[in-house]
């Protein structure tokens, strides 16, 4: 799991792809890959069949390796209404595509 961390670490750290992460993103970001993680490595009986549990691990995985899935998600969450944000932060996300 680390090996795949370190090689799209080098790709987006090389290439400037991440998106800045807020407060919201960041708790997003390791509490998704946590919990997700966390299941299928540590608790693989409660999940089943295997492809649910391939799927957490994959979404788990997704998040810790690639941050910008937590801003996409703070900003569906923001226009839904789920998640606060300041209103300067907000428009700034709605400016941009």
């Amino acid at each position: 799991m680390l090996n795949i961390w370190f090689f799209t670490w080098a790709v987006r750290h090389g290439g400037e792809f991440d998106l800045p992460l807020d407060s919201a993103a960041k708790a997003l970001r390791w509490t998704i890959a946590a919990v997700c993680l966390g299941l299928t490595i540590e608790l693989p009986q409660l999940v089943n069949p295997p492809t649910l549990r391939l799927c957490l691990w994959m979404v788990g995985l997704a998040f810790l390796a690639w941050p910008n899935f937590a801003v996409y998600l703070a900003r569906l969450l923001r226009r839904a209404h789920i998640l606060r944000g300041d209103n300067a932060q907000r428009s700034a996300e709605e400016a941009s595509p």
